[in-house]
């Protein structure tokens, strides 16, 4: 009787496995870099590998007991290594394999940045200008192309002047309206500050065609210049 390899990876659920003997050529070449990457991790040299075969569960070599094995969601492959002795290895099906990874590519997120600033002293509360050199407003800023969420903002800054606990507030708007996530610097000593916020996705978010913009408030007496401001948003597409 030859001797058999069991190499067990993780089982995930779902879709109908085959039921006819597939050669590796039928396979989608991802899969089959896969089952390849598993017999690597025992100690196969892939070079070694001559074809790897998918078993008809319903059809096993006289060496394979299988009992109780969910058919639906697992797959049986012999990889040949030209020795004659063979390997199985007992994972996802082919199918499975491909669903889980359109699954991960639905919800991969995208991060993306917006830049605000403004270069020099800030003569007054007010907005800052988008990275073009243009002054936002409750009305002008960048324009969202698809839905997302506001997942995090940071600025650096100069004060070069203030009052004790000096309190500057750097605030997010969108279409014109305060989304409750932003910088706050405090500071008694004047010198470059910074700071930044994070939020989870799904909280603070928004649609194609909403406008953000970004705020710079003091009630105190003082000065400030060279504002770099970041906003972070996520995607899903």
């Amino acid at each position: 009787m030859r001797k058999l390899i069991w190499i067990l990876a993780i089982a995930l659920v779902s879709l109908l496995a085959f039921a006819v003997l597939v050669e590796s050529s039928d396979f989608s070449s991802d899969f089959e870099e896969f089952i390849t990457n598993i017999a690597e991790q025992q100690g196969i040299n892939a070079s070694n590998i001559t074809n790897i075969t998918q078993v008809d569960f319903n059809n096993l070599p006289d060496e394979v007991n299988l009992q109780n094995i969910d058919q639906t969601s697992l797959g049986l492959f012999q990889i040949d290594l030209g020795t004659g002795t063979p390997v199985y290895v007992l994972t996802m099906s082919d199918s499975v394999y491909t669903q889980t990874q359109n699954v991960v590519a639905d919800i991969d997120l995208k991060r993306s940045y917006f830049n605000f600033g403004h270069a020099g002293k800030m003569a007054d509360v007010g907005f800052l200008q988008t990275s073009t050199g243009v002054e936002t407003s409750l009305e002008k800023g960048y324009v969202m192309m698809r839905p997302g969420s506001i997942t995090g903002i940071s600025t650096n800054l100069e004060i070069t002047k203030n009052e004790n606990n000096t309190q500057l507030d750097v605030i997010i708007y969108k279409n014109g309206v305060s989304v409750g996530l932003g910088n706050t610097l405090v500071s008694s000593t004047n010198g470059i500050k910074t700071d930044y916020d994070i939020q989870s996705e799904g909280i603070l978010t928004f649609e194609a065609g909403d406008i953000l913009s970004v705020y710079v408030n003091s009630t105190a007496n003082i000065d400030w210049a060279d504002v770099t401001t970041s906003i972070e948003i996520t995607t899903s597409d």
